[in-house]
């Protein structure tokens, strides 16, 4: 089991788009919690030192920091050095169309559920993955029933998929805290300044926060703005970044090595 990766996945954020209201969120992000077999036990024993040490008897949950900005950034100083990574979906959901079919729940669901399950099982050969098996999480629910029924082990192909309680597993407690963490930056509600300051002490833990829907802008430096930019230049960097991504959807399954070079190629020179 040392060899195998772990990803230990919660969310935050909620299913709805009346947001006028205050307690529906305009994002919804999904944080996995990377971690390597080999470490997962080291690993469990310091958040679990550090869950004591902030939270005493209680779970290490990001709504129990609230804004109390100083006590998440001591938090996640204490947990800069440790063995993990993280990787995230951030979706904003006030940017998905009225008329498009994902705004009905389960559709919504079962979208995610591929997007985070392709991604996921294309990068990893082997990949273990747990989840609060009794929470009320409802995206939570839906990716385990999809994950089931998706990965049946084979000789080939090695997978497995775990349930854990969140008060008896500390690493889902982590993904808890970090998705909220991660949600002060995005979720209107949750917004602060201190988003930055959250953001250089967990930087070269993240691996890779994906933006859904795809935004151009997160990948490309702001053209100089002079006479000699024509008005268009921004629409064909748009467009060329949407090039470049439905290539890579099209061609990232295959074996060829030149081709998954070309996918990076694409990107790097646009």
């Amino acid at each position: 089991m040392n060899n195998v990766q772990f990803a230990f996945v919660d969310e935050y954020g909620n299913y709805g788009f009346d947001f006028e209201k205050n307690d529906v969120s305009t994002h919804f992000i999904i944080v996995a919690i990377l971690v390597k077999g080999s470490n997962k036990e080291i690993l469990e024993e310091k958040v679990e030192y550090i869950r004591q040490r902030f939270f005493q008897a209680g779970e290490m949950k990001s709504s129990k920091i609230r804004n109390n900005h100083k006590r998440r950034s001591l938090i996640l100083s204490e947990l800069k050095d440790l063995p993990f990574n993280i990787f995230a979906y951030v979706i904003d959901k006030r940017k998905i169309r009225e008329n498009a079919g994902i705004r009905y729940k389960k559709s919504f669901f079962k979208f995610l559920n591929r997007l985070l399950y392709d991604d996921l099982f294309r990068i990893f050969d082997q990949l273990e993955l747990v989840a609060d098996e009794y929470g009320n999480k409802e995206f939570m629910e839906e990716f385990k029933g999809y994950v089931k029924r998706k990965s049946i082990p084979d000789l080939f192909n090695f997978s497995s998929f775990g349930f854990n309680n969140s008060k008896s597993n500390i690493l889902i407690q982590l993904a808890d805290l970090l998705a909220g963490t991660i949600a002060k930056g995005y979720d209107k509600n949750q917004l602060t300044d201190e988003y930055q300051t959250f953001y250089k002490i967990l930087e070269k833990h993240i691996v890779r926060i994906e933006y859904w829907p795809k935004d151009y802008r997160n990948f490309l430096v702001q053209p100089s703005k002079n006479e000699n930019n024509p008005p268009y230049d921004e629409v064909i960097l748009k467009q060329a970044v949407n090039l470049a991504y439905q290539y890579i959807d099209s061609s990232g399954n295959s074996d060829d090595i030149d081709e998954k070079d070309r996918c990076v190629l694409q990107v790097k020179s646009t």
